[in-house]
């Protein structure tokens, strides 16, 4: 999701005064950086609806890079998960790295639906 707001803020401040020169980019800064808070929280509270969370760092992943006012812009994403998320949420092929794609096969899978660490990839390789 990507929300850009234009202005002319240097415009707007010409016929300000010196505190109104300081205030106004931190006003904006401060008003763009609480709605990407906002635009975050609905995002983490939509997750559900498209991903079956069974920890919290699929949630958690979702930060925000704050507004400054010498930078305002306000950014909401996920970071190093797009790939996975993208995949996961409208399907796609896993490439391997390094020749390898783990796939869990008949894995036992406890009460919350997670793979136990002895059945995870590199403890089922070990044995």
């Amino acid at each position: 999701m990507k929300i850009r707001v234009h202005s002319d803020v240097a415009r707007f401040t010409q016929g300000m005064d010196d505190a109104g020169k300081r205030q106004v980019p931190f006003a904006l800064a401060r008003a763009l950086t609480r709605t990407a808070l906002d635009a975050q929280r609905d995002v983490r509270a939509d997750l559900p609806h498209h991903f079956t969370i069974r920890r919290p760092f699929v949630p958690n992943s979702v930060k925000i890079t704050p507004a400054t006012k010498s930078r305002p812009e306000a950014i909401v994403g996920v970071g190093q998960l797009a790939g996975f998320m993208a995949r996961q949420e409208t399907g796609g092929t896993k490439t391997a790295v390094g020749h390898r794609v783990a796939v869990p096969v008949n894995a036992k899978r406890s009460k919350r639906d997670l793979i136990t660490k002895a059945n995870q990839p590199r403890a089922v390789r070990s044995k």
